[in-house]
C-alpha cells in the first residue's frame, strides 16, 4: 500500500484537497463553525499559526511512582476517600501500607478492602488506635514492616454547632486528631521522609457557621506546613473541597444535596489523585518559602506552593440570586464579579427563566410530569442548540442530528446539559434520543427521579 501511494505521488495522480479555506488561529472558532455546515463548503479548512511561532506542547502529568521497598502510612485511610487513595498508591508501586485510625481493621468491610490490597500484591498493617495517644503511635511505628517513607494525615472528625453553643469538648473533638495528631506525626514519623501530606479543607480558609472547630483545626495544619518546611522538614498540605463520587459526601444524599447548593460544582475522584499528586511531589524542601529559588521565581514576594487549595467552579453565575456560595459575599473575592464571563451559550433566559422553573420544580417534582415542564426544558434546549450552531429558532420536532449537530457541537450541548441542568447524559443519547421535545422528556424524567431522590 506504502509503494503505491508513493507512485502515485511521484506521478502527480494524488495531489492536495483544493480549494483550501485558511483562519487564523485566533478565529478557530470560526473555523469550526464554518465546518459545521457542510454543505456550504468544499475542500479543505485550514488554521493558520503567526509566522516564526511554535505551537507549545501542553504540561502532562507524570506519572506517580511510589517505592516496594518502603513503608507508606495512612492516618484515617480505611474510609471511602482513604480506600482510594490507597489503592491508587498501590497501583503504583506501593507494596507496603500501615493503616492508623480508632476502628481500623474492626469492621467487615475493613477486613475485605485489607484482603483486596493483599492479592494486588500489598502487606497492609493496620493498628486501630488514637492518633492523639503518642505512645500507642510510637509503638505503631516500630512495628512497620519496611523504613517509612511517607505519610498521608487525613483524621476527619465533626462536631458542627453555633460557637456560642459550643462546649469545651465539643470543640476539641474536630481539633484533637488533626493538630495533636500531627504533632505526634511529626515527632515520631522519620525525619528523612519523602512526603508528609496534610489533609486540611477549605472550610479553613472561607469558614462556614456551625464549624468553627474545624475550621481552627485545619488553619492549624496551613501553618503547621510553614513551620516544617522552616525546619527543613517534607511537608505540603492540601485544602480539600467536597470530592462527589467518594468519600462522605457520596455517602450522604442530604448532604451533597446541600454542597451542590452552597458550594457549586463538587470534585472528581480523578482530580483529586492529580492534585495529591502534587501535594506529594510539592512536599519537598525546594518548595519552602524563602528558598533562593522560589523568591527568585516569584520576584521576591510570598506563596507557598506547598499549599494545593481545591477550587469548586460556580454552578451559577455568581450574581444570579440563586447563587448560594460560601464565599460569594467574602470581600477576598470580590474581583471575582469582576473577571467572571458567562458563556455564549448561557443566555439570558437560561440564567434567569430555567433557573426559577428549576427551582419551582425540586420543590414540587410531580410537576415534570406535565407536557408545559416539557416544553419549557426543549426550548431551553433548542436555544442552546440554536445559539452554539449560530442559527435561527430550531424546531421541536427535529432530532439534534437533523438541526445540524455533530458529534463536536454535541459534546457542548451534554456539558450545557449537565451545567445548567444538572445530569447526566452522554453524547450518544443526545444524537440518537429523538427529537427535541423528546429530549426534553427525557430531561424532566431524570429530573423527577433526581428530585424525588434528594
Amino acid at each position: 500500500m506504502l509503494e503505491l501511494l508513493v507512485d502515485l505521488c511521484v506521478k502527480n495522480d494524488i495531489k492536495s484537497i483544493a480549494p483550501i479555506t485558511a483562519f487564523d488561529a485566533v478565529n478557530i472558532e470560526e473555523a469550526f463553525k464554518h465546518l459545521l455546515h457542510g454543505e456550504s463548503h468544499i475542500g479543505s479548512v485550514v488554521v493558520k499559526l503567526p509566522e516564526g511561532d511554535t505551537l507549545p506542547l501542553a504540561p502532562s502529568i507524570p506519572t506517580p511512582e511510589f517505592r516496594g521497598d518502603a513503608t507508606y502510612v495512612l492516618v484515617g485511610g480505611l474510609g471511602g476517600l482513604g480506600k482510594a487513595i490507597a489503592q491508587w498508591m498501590v497501583q503504583h508501586g506501593a507494596r507496603n501500607l500501615m493503616f492508623i485510625s480508632r476502628s481500623a481493621g474492626k469492621s467487615q468491610e475493613d477486613q475485605d478492602f485489607l484482603r483486596e490490597l493483599e492479592l494486588m500484591n500489598c502487606l497492609a498493617q493496620y493498628f486501630p488506635l488514637d492518633i492523639a495517644d503518642a505512645t500507642a503511635l510510637k509503638d505503631a511505628v516500630s512495628q512497620a514492616s519496611k523504613p517509612i517513607a511517607g505519610a498521608l494525615h487525613m483524621p476527619l472528625v465533626l462536631a458542627d454547632r453555633g460557637f456560642f453553643d459550643m462546649d469545651h469538648e465539643t470543640w476539641n473533638k474536630p481539633i484533637t486528631p488533626k493538630v495533636t495528631g500531627a504533632w505526634n506525626l511529626h515527632n515520631i514519623l522519620p525525619k528523612d521522609m519523602d512526603f508528609l501530606v496534610l489533609f486540611s479543607s477549605i472550610g479553613g480558609t472561607y469558614g462556614y457557621y456551625g464549624q468553627s472547630n474545624y475550621a481552627a483545626a485545619n488553619t492549624f495544619l496551613d501553618s503547621f506546613s510553614q513551620y516544617r518546611h522552616s525546619l527543613g522538614l517534607p511537608v505540603s498540605v492540601m485544602s480539600i473541597g467536597p470530592i462527589d463520587d467518594v468519600g462522605l459526601v457520596a455517602r450522604n444524599l442530604s448532604a451533597r444535596s446541600a454542597l451542590v447548593h452552597n458550594m457549586g460544582n463538587l470534585l472528581t475522584e480523578s482530580y483529586f489523585l492529580d492534585t495529591l499528586q502534587l501535594a506529594i511531589s510539592r512536599s519537598s524542601t525546594s518548595y519552602a518559602p524563602g528558598t533562593q529559588k522560589l523568591e527568585k521565581s516569584l520576584g521576591g514576594s510570598y506563596a507557598a506552593p506547598n499549599h494545593i487549595f481545591h477550587w469548586s467552579d460556580l454552578a451559577t453565575p455568581i450574581q444570579d440570586p440563586e447563587n448560594s456560595m460560601m464565599w460569594k459575599r467574602d470581600a477576598r473575592m470580590s474581583v471575582y464579579r469582576n473577571i467572571q464571563k458567562v458563556s455564549s451559550a448561557e443566555t439570558a433566559s437560561t440564567a434567569s427563566h430555567l433557573k426559577q422553573f428549576l427551582q419551582s420544580v425540586s420543590k414540587e417534582p410531580s410537576k415534570l410530569d406535565q407536557k408545559a415542564s416539557v416544553d419549557i426544558i426543549a426550548n431551553e434546549l433548542a436555544n442552546c442548540i440554536s445559539t452554539f450552531l449560530g442559527s435561527d429558532k430550531i424546531d421541536l420536532q427535529l432530532t439534534v442530528s437533523a438541526a445540524g449537530v455533530d458529534s463536536l457541537v454535541a459534546i457542548e450541548i451534554r456539558n450545557w446539559w449537565k451545567t445548567n441542568l444538572g445530569i447526566d447524559i452522554s453524547v450518544l443519547e443526545l444524537l440518537s434520543g429523538g427529537t427535541i421535545e423528546q429530549l426534553g422528556a427525557t430531561a424532566a424524567q431524570r429530573l423527577q427521579a433526581k428530585y424525588t431522590r434528594d
